[in-house]
């Protein structure tokens, strides 16, 4: 009788697991099968583009929300940048460490605690020291912020300048990390927005890319509030083109599958806004430095999510993107901001 039990759920067992193959296996299927032109937002941009072009003379800044986001919105832009003697500069505002997925798997701990937290900092920090340097840049030309991943909307919207945001993850309310910008700065929106003004008053910049404010990423939102205030406030003495890139939107792109033949265009909802598009088309060798530092990094989408971005050998998924190009919002001149 106990053997004939123990038969039955090892059978059970056995199904349990066999579904359980099936469905990641019929996943990974449906993943990797490539697909026609079938969605709206996959059409051929070029009529409707522009090309960005780089001088010599042009000295160029990147605000990246997280540490990965200057590699995925900007790579092919920064190394070819690099090729036609433009400085770089990236400004990293966040430090990454929200991740709770990565922190858990990536951590020697895996539990989300302070401690994970703060190691998870670390590594996104030296992860974006690597990939600066494969594409050329030094760690001179980095700047992090170490404001709170996850925190710098609320700290836009509630703490501008109230009391400090409190970072649970953390377990801080001002920037401590070694690699800090500026250590001892509290988290509130005009130390950050000061912060940022500074950064722009000293390097001077002809070309500014960042993040839009209709993102649905709350800290990609910050960043454009916060890069988009500081340009008005310095626009008698510094005034450069401006660029935004888009990494997360709704229902977009579509389809979700392997199609690195077809291009993607911007989101249906943003489609009306102001400004001209541009688009950088990666080369192959670009194309191949980008892919290694995604695979250097323990930030990682999902099954679906991490095919598509490796077999398109391009941007991550919610991005303006096609197999080798970029796609950036020009978003030309600010108008009347009021906090």
């Amino acid at each position: 009788m106990l053997q004939l039990k123990y038969n039955c759920r090892v059978r059970r067992f056995k199904k349990v697991i066999t579904y359980i193959l099936i469905f990641y296996i019929a996943e990974f299927v449906l993943t990797i099968k490539p697909v026609k032109n079938t969605g709206n937002d996959v059409v051929n941009p070029i009529a409707e583009v522009n090309v960005i072009n780089i001088k010599n003379s042009d000295r160029i800044l990147i605000f990246a929300p997280h540490p990965d986001d200057a590699v995925l919105s900007s790579s092919g832009i920064i190394q070819y940048a690099i090729k036609c003697g433009a400085e770089v500069k990236i400004v990293y505002i966040t430090t990454g460490s929200h991740n709770t997925t990565t922190m858990v798997r990536a951590s020697a701990i895996h539990t989300v605690t302070p401690i994970s937290g703060i190691l998870l900092a670390k590594e996104r920090h030296r992860e974006a020291l690597c990939s600066a340097k494969t594409l050329g840049l030094s760690e001179n030309s980095l700047v992090f912020l170490g404001f709170p991943d996850f925190g710098t909307l609320k700290i836009w919207t509630d703490c501008f300048e109230n009391k400090p945001y409190f970072s649970g993850l953390l377990m801080s309310d001002k920037t401590f990390l070694p690699f800090s910008y500026k250590k001892g700065v509290e988290f509130t929106g005009k130390n950050e927005l000061t912060l940022i003004e500074k950064i722009i008053e000293t390097f001077k910049p002809t070309i500014v890319i960042y993040p839009p404010e209709t993102d649905l990423n709350p800290d990609h939102r910050a960043t454009g509030l916060f890069v988009d205030a500081a340009l008005f406030d310095l626009r008698n003495s510094i005034n450069p083109e401006r660029f935004r890139y888009f990494m997360h939107a709704q229902d977009w792109p579509t389809p979700l599958k392997y199609a690195p033949h077809d291009y993607i265009t911007k989101p249906e909802y943003i489609r009306n806004l102001n400004g001209k598009w541009f688009a950088y088309y990666l080369t192959l060798k670009e194309e191949e430095i980008k892919k290694r530092q995604y695979y250097a990094t323990k930030v990682r989408l999902n099954l679906h999510q991490t095919l598509c971005f490796h077999l398109c050998e391009g941007m991550r998924y919610f991005l303006m993107k096609k197999k080798k190009s970029i796609l950036l919002c020009h978003s030309g001149q600010t108008g009347k901001w009021k906090k």
